[in-house]
């Protein structure tokens, strides 16, 4: 007796996780995963399971909505591959290129949508308090406000951003150096999230 009723209630478990993977197929690109935590009742007494629903369901009363994001960021990473230094002017870096250059069009790459956040630049450490090395990121012709400044013997900064980009646009991050010329490495990397789900 006992042991249909094990059977019984892993059935309808089944039965339930397989009409909702089935239910959610359309679903299946959608960033954000939903899922409702919910109480069974088994012969062992009350379990607590995820019950997985699609974008436009709703948890029933008494259960509570758990969301995450299923495919999480890419890492877009560059440097100058040389020394810049102040009599070098604004220098143009490709992410993932090695491509640096006095001219965004030579550097820059396209991307897909999503958002620029989260960018982290960082050189040899800066000899002179006049020296200042400012990394910015340019989308197209245009400079974003996703940009950071070292200056003061610093050799690291951060900027959150974040900037939204269209899938096809066009991507560089401008380098220049101004103040007393102390040459200098510069490396950065930069986080593209995939746009929220609609």
């Amino acid at each position: 007796m006992r042991a249909r009723r094990v059977r019984r209630s892993a059935l309808i478990v089944a039965l339930g996780i397989a009409v909702g993977v089935a239910g959610d197929a359309a679903a299946a690109d959608s960033r954000q995963a939903r899922t409702c935590i919910t109480t069974l009742q088994t012969d062992k007494g009350p379990i607590k399971v995820l019950r997985k629903i699609g974008p436009k369901q709703t948890c029933a009363a008494g259960e509570t909505l758990y969301t995450w994001d299923r495919t999480g960021f890419t890492v877009l990473t560059g440097a100058t591959g040389k020394r810049i230094a102040t009599g070098d002017g604004a220098q143009y870096s490709g992410p993932g290129t090695g491509v640096l250059s006095p001219t965004k069009q030579a550097a820059w790459i396209p991307v897909s949508g999503g958002t620029l956040r989260n960018l982290r630049v960082q050189s040899e450490v800066l000899g002179d308090v006049a020296t200042v090395l400012e990394a910015r990121v340019v989308v197209g012709e245009f400079e974003t406000t996703l940009g950071c400044t070292i200056s003061f013997l610093g050799n690291f900064c951060t900027s959150a951003g974040p900037v939204d980009v269209n899938a096809g646009d066009v991507v560089s991050v401008k380098i220049v150096e101004t103040g007393a010329s102390f040459p200098t490495y510069v490396s950065y990397s930069l986080e593209l999230a995939p746009p929220a789900p609609q």
